[in-house]
């Protein structure tokens, strides 16, 4: 099967919501699961799960172009790794590279901490996608 998808998640401390894009960027699906907040795995096992049916066909993931990860925390963009983190304890000082990896395979994967990657998505697809500069104040928990 041809990669013709995108997997965007934004990682929360009791949920990932997930939305698959076409290649165009036009949503396919979306939703959320529970984050288990000690275990990367996990997670990323739920969100495969909920994500493999919405591609067409059941669990298949290599689907998958690439993927974008966000989390709250002092993120690593080229390594994949989470330092910090205020709402994820389990996941500090972890590998999200390769967690990513042992769930979806060999898909590229960006990683991004979730108010930089919110950012850049207003940037470029959203309400600043004609602005010079953008600035973004993030209120939240």
């Amino acid at each position: 099967m041809k990669a013709d998808r995108y997997l965007g998640l934004d990682t929360g401390g009791t949920g990932i919501k997930w939305v698959v894009t076409d290649m165009d960027l036009a949503v396919v699906a979306s939703g959320e699961v529970p984050t288990d907040s000690e275990h990367i795995t996990v997670s990323l096992a739920r969100v495969a799960t909920a994500v493999g049916p919405e591609l067409g066909v059941e669990a298949d993931l290599h689907r998958l172009a690439g993927m974008g990860m966000a989390v709250a925390g002092i993120v690593d963009p080229v390594e994949g790794r989470l330092g910090r983190s205020p709402n994820l304890p389990g996941w500090e000082d972890k590998n999200l590279a390769k967690a990513a990896r042992d769930v979806f395979g060999q898909v590229e994967t960006a990683f991004a901490n979730d108010v930089n990657a919110a950012l850049f998505g207003e940037f470029v697809q959203g309400a600043g996608r004609d602005c010079g500069d953008l600035v973004m104040i993030a209120l939240g928990t």
